[in-house]
């Protein structure tokens, strides 16, 4: 049984739908089962992984799009190669993600694909190559100064979720 402040316990799968929505509890389990799957691993990929998620899934809201559930899957899956030592391609295709999740992470994507250019913004901004920062944030109409307040709000998400599960 889950107790969430504020709302009444959860004591099945169903409740637990009612209560915070499939979208809110598909985020949960994945964040609760990703160390899991990475036991092995230097938790610096499963927070690496997190901050991916978050800064993809803020990007995304602030570029206006509806898709921030499917940008937050973009971003914790972008390391799954290397958490699990499985090509990502044959990785991706056990999970059966839908392509707008697929496409991005496998460089599939159109050039007008809004999903594409959020995983393109957050990998050219780990790598500090500003100017394609700077043209990728203009093309989905995100405030340049916006992308880096978005990455400094998702280390900090990342390392509370990271605290909160005891890593």
């Amino acid at each position: 049984m889950i107790d969430i402040v504020g709302i009444h316990k959860i004591q099945s799968i169903r409740s637990a739908l009612m209560a915070i929505g499939e979208n809110a509890l598909r985020r949960w389990i994945t964040i609760v089962t990703l160390p899991a799957l990475a036991s092995t691993k230097p938790s610096e990929l499963v927070t690496l992984s997190l901050v991916r998620a978050r800064f993809c899934e803020q990007l995304a809201e602030l570029c206006g799009a509806a898709c921030s559930d499917k940008a937050f899957l973009i971003g914790i899956f972008s390391l799954l190669e290397a958490l699990i030592d499985e090509p990502l391609e044959s990785a991706l295709r056990s999970l059966d993600l839908c392509p707008e999740v697929t496409n991005p992470l496998l460089g599939l994507s159109s050039e007008n694909d809004a999903l594409g250019g959020l995983y393109k913004l957050i990998i050219c901004y780990e790598m500090g190559q500003w100017d394609e920062v700077c043209e990728l944030a203009t093309r989905l109409k995100i405030p340049q100064a916006a992308v880096g307040a978005a990455y400094l709000e998702s280390t900090a998400w990342a390392a509370e979720a990271m605290t909160a599960r005891g890593a």
